[in-house]
C-alpha cells in the first residue's frame, strides 16, 4: 500500500536543540536564519540538512504530514511557526504522550476533522528513538529510525512504495 500519511518525530529527527529537546528552550525564541532560532539562554534549534526540502517534496507529492513530538507544545508549535513548516503539519502532537497514542490520535483526527480515514499500513513513521519505532511497528505502522534505517533525511523517498 502506498503512503499516504508521514509522521515525523522532531527533536533528533527534523531537528537538532543544544538545549536537548525543543520543550527546553526558554522563549522568546528568536529566528536566526532561514532554519535555525535561538532561545533567551542563547541555545539554538537547527533544521536538519534537507529537512525543509524532504517536507515541501512529500506535501508537493500530496502525501499527508504530521508530527508527533515528546515536548513542551507551545515552545514547539512556536518553534515550527518561526521556521515557517508549521502549516505543513496537520494535526500534530507535540505533548508528554506516548508515540503509539500520539499515532492513534492523528489518524483519529484525520477521520474525524477531515473525513480522510487512513490504515496503519498508509502510514509511514521517523523517529531517532527505537523504543518509539517499536512502538509504530506494534500498531502496524511502517516506521524508520533516523541514524539506523535513514543516514540522512532525503533518503526517506526511497521508502515511499
Amino acid at each position: 500500500m502506498p503512503v499516504r500519511l508521514v509522521i515525523f518525530d522532531l527533536d533528533g529527527t527534523l531537528w537538532e536543540c543544544t538545549a536537548g529537546v525543543c520543550g527546553q528552550l526558554l522563549p522568546p525564541l528568536a529566528l536566526e536564519g532561514p532554519d535555525a532560532l535561538r532561545d533567551a539562554t542563547g541555545a539554538h534549534l537547527q533544521l536538519l540538512p534537507g529537512a525543509r526540502a524532504l517536507l515541501e517534496t512529500l506535501r508537493g507529492q500530496g502525501i499527508l504530514l504530521s508530527a508527533a513530538s515528546l515536548n513542551d507544545e507551545p515552545v514547539a508549535r512556536e518553534a515550527l511557526r518561526l521556521l515557517g513548516i508549521e502549516d505543513l503539519f496537520s494535526y500534530p502532537q507535540l505533548r508528554w504522550h506516548p508515540k503509539d497514542l500520539s499515532i492513534r490520535n492523528i489518524l483519529h483526527l484525520f477521520a474525524e476533522r477531515a473525513g480522510i480515514r487512513l490504515t496503519p499500513q498508509e502510514v509511514l513513521f521517523v523517529d531517532d528513538q527505537a523504543d518509539n519505532i517499536r512502538m509504530a511497528r506494534d500498531l502496524g505502522v511502517r516506521a524508520l529510525q533516523v541514524g539506523r534505517d535513514l543516514k540522512a533525511l532525503p533518503d526517506l523517498l526511497e521508502h515511499l512504495a
